[in-house]
C-alpha cells in the first residue's frame, strides 16, 4: 500500500510537470474528421509505441504497438486515447478474492466481505502484481472472471485475468490515425444443410409395390381361435418389453472427482466457515478446527492447487489469531489496570486517614512567656508564645478564665494552642484568642 501511494504521487509529479506541454498543443488522433465519434479504428504510426494503464507518460506501460497495428479508440483526453485492451492485455486480481470453479478451474467467481468490491489492477509483465497501482475497474460480489492462462503458477498472489468489462488502456494521441468507424463484427451465422435433390417417384414407388415381385392374391382369411389370440398377444407384449428394455440407452458411469477436487472444494467451504466464524464478536472466535483441516491438507502430496489456496487461508487464520491474541492482551492490561487503580485508592484512603483532623492542629506550638506589656494593669492580660530561639511566635489572649488561669500554670511550658487570631493594630505580632491548649511535653 505505501508503495502505490509513493507510485501515485510520482504520478502527479509528472503530470503537474507536463501541463504547460499539454496547454501550449495536445496532440490529437490524425487525420480523424471533426464528425467522427466514438468508437473508432485508428492504427499506429510508429513502432514501440507504448500502452499505457493511464493517461500520461507516469503510469506503467503493459506492453507495445507497431506500426499498423490497430485498436479501438472509446475515448479522447488531453491527448491520450482510450482503447479497447487487445487480446495479449491482461489484469491482476488478489487470489483471496476469486473462487475458481472446480469442474472448469479457469473459471473463477469473485468472493468479498461485507459487500465490499474488489480492485482489479491493470496487468503488465514489466511491473510486479503488489507495485501495481492502476485500478483498472472493480468488481461485485458473484461476479464471474475468466483466467488469462488456466495453466499459470500457482506462485505468488494475485491471478492473471482477461481484462473484464469496463477496463480500458491508454496510448499517446500522437501515435495513432484515424482509420474509420468501429464495426462490431457480426456473430456468424450457423450453416443450414442444403436439402437433398429429391427425384419424382414412380407409380410403383407411391403404392410400395417392387416392380421385381409379382403381386400374389391375397388369401382369405381365416377367423382365429380365442386361445391363438391370447398366446399371441402375450408374445407381442413380451417382444415390446424386450425392445423397450434394448431401446433404453446406457447410463454412462459417472467418473470419481479427483482428490484435487475434492480438496479444492474443501478449501471453498473452509472459506466460507472462516467469514462466517469473523462476523462472530472476537471472544468468541476459533479458528482451531478449521486449521486442523487446512494443515492437514498441506501434508498430502496430492492436494495439487488447493495447496496454495490452503495456504492463503492458513496466513489469513494467523492474522485473525493474531487479532483475538492482541485483544486478550489489552483485555489482561485492562484487568491489571484496574486491580493497580484500586490499590492506589486504597493506599489514598489509608494515607488520608493517617492525616490529622485539621480541628484538633494546633494553631501554633511553642513555650508560655509571661508579658510584661500587657500585665492586666490596663487591659487583659496575655501571654507569649516563644519559638526554641526566643523569638516571639504570636501573643496570647485567654478566651476565658478557664484559659487564663491553665496558661498561668503551664508558664515555662511548651504547648500548642488552638483559637481565633484576632486583630489589634497595636500589636506587632499575631494575637490568638486561645480556646483550647495542648500540652507537647
Amino acid at each position: 500500500m505505501l508503495t502505490r501511494l509513493i507510485m501515485i504521487g510520482w504520478i502527479t509529479l509528472a503530470s503537474s510537470a507536463f501541463v504547460s506541454l499539454a496547454v501550449a498543443e495536445t496532440p490529437q488522433v490524425a487525420g480523424k474528421p471533426t464528425e467522427a465519434e466514438f468508437p473508432f479504428v485508428a492504427e499506429a504510426t510508429a513502432n514501440d509505441v507504448f500502452v499505457r494503464s493511464g493517461r500520461g507518460p507516469g503510469y506503467y506501460h503493459c506492453g507495445k504497438i507497431n506500426r499498423g497495428d490497430r485498436v479501438t479508440v472509446v475515448e479522447e483526453i488531453g491527448g491520450w486515447a482510450k482503447i479497447l485492451p487487445l487480446p495479449e492485455h491482461y489484469s491482476w486480481i488478489h487470489k483471496n478474492y476469486l473462487k475458481l470453479n472446480p469442474q472448469n478451474p479457469a473459471v473463477g467467481t469473485v468472493t468479498t466481505v461485507g459487500g465490499e468490491t474488489v480492485r482489479v489492477w491493470a496487468g503488465s509483465d514489466y511491473i510486479e502484481p503488489i507495485r501495481s497501482f492502476s485500478i483498472q475497474v472493480r468488481l461485485n460480489d458473484g461476479e464471474v472472471v475468466e483466467l488469462f492462462d488456466p495453466a499459470q503458477p500457482d506462485t505468488g498472489d494475485y491471478y492473471k485475468i482477461k481484462v473484464p468489462s469496463g477496463g480500458y488502456l491508454w496510448v499517446n494521441s500522437e501515435f495513432l490515425r484515424y482509420v474509420g468507424p468501429y464495426e462490431p463484427k457480426p456473430e456468424p451465422e450457423a450453416e443450414k444443410p442444403e436439402p437433398a435433390e429429391q427425384k419424382p417417384l414412380t407409380l410403383e414407388e407411391r403404392l410400395g409395390v417392387d416392380e421385381t415381385t409379382p403381386p400374389t392374391p391375397a388369401a382369405k382369411p381365416t377367423p382365429p381361435d380365442k386361445e391363438d389370440e391370447q398366446e399371441d398377444q402375450g408374445e407381442e407384449t413380451a417382444e415390446s418389453q424386450e425392445s423397450s428394455e434394448e431401446a433404453k440407452p446406457e447410463q454412462p458411469a459417472t467418473a470419481e472427482p479427483s482428490k484435487e477436487t475434492l480438496y479444492l472444494q474443501q478449501c471453498y467451504d473452509l472459506s466460507e466457515k472462516i467469514n462466517a466464524e469473523l462476523k462472530k464478536p472476537i471472544t468468541e472466535q476459533d479458528y482451531s478446527e478449521y486449521k486442523n483441516q487446512l494443515t492437514a491438507l498441506l501434508d498430502d502430496p496430492q492436494a495439487g492447487k488447493a495447496d496454495v489456496y490452503a495456504k492463503l487461508l492458513l496466513e489469513r487464520i494467523e492474522r485473525f489469531e493474531l487479532a483475538i491474541g492482541v485483544s486478550q492482551t489489552l483485555k489482561e492490561q485492562d484487568q491489571r489496570l484496574e486491580q493497580i487503580k484500586a490499590q492506589i485508592e486504597r493506599a489514598h484512603q489509608a494515607q488520608l486517614q493517617r492525616i490529622p483532623d485539621p480541628a484538633e492542629v494546633p494553631l501554633f506550638t511553642g513555650t508560655v512567656r509571661p508579658s510584661f506589656v500587657y500585665t492586666g494593669r490596663t487591659g487583659q492580660r496575655r501571654y507569649l508564645l516563644t519559638d526554641g530561639s526566643g523569638r516571639i511566635v504570636c501573643y496570647m489572649a485567654p478566651a476565658g478564665p478557664e484559659i487564663a488561669g491553665r496558661l498561668e500554670q503551664l508558664v515555662g511550658s511548651s504547648i500548642g494552642i488552638r483559637g481565633n487570631v484576632i486583630s489589634d493594630p497595636k500589636a506587632l505580632v499575631t494575637v490568638v484568642s486561645v480556646t483550647n491548649i495542648v500540652t507537647t511535653e
